[in-house]
């Protein structure tokens, strides 16, 4: 298990980050985030043409569970 013990300065923002982006310009090595578990529209069209989706879009059915 890897722990953080150096003291570092953060920003943290609430919202909804996939179509408010509150740091557009940022690029991080680790990002964390709550996924729109049990939601069936949680925005997939909005995000189609998203260039912060490198490795692909999700699937549509990927927040059910």
């Amino acid at each position: 298990m890897t722990e953080l013990r150096a003291a570092t300065a953060a920003t943290v923002a609430c919202g909804d980050s996939l179509r408010h982006d509150q740091f557009p310009g940022l690029r991080a090595d680790l990002v964390v985030c709550e996924p729109p578990v049990g939601v069936v529209d949680w925005g997939r069209e909005d995000l189609l043409r998203d260039p912060r989706w490198e490795l692909g879009v999700p699937a549509r059915a990927e927040g059910v569970h």
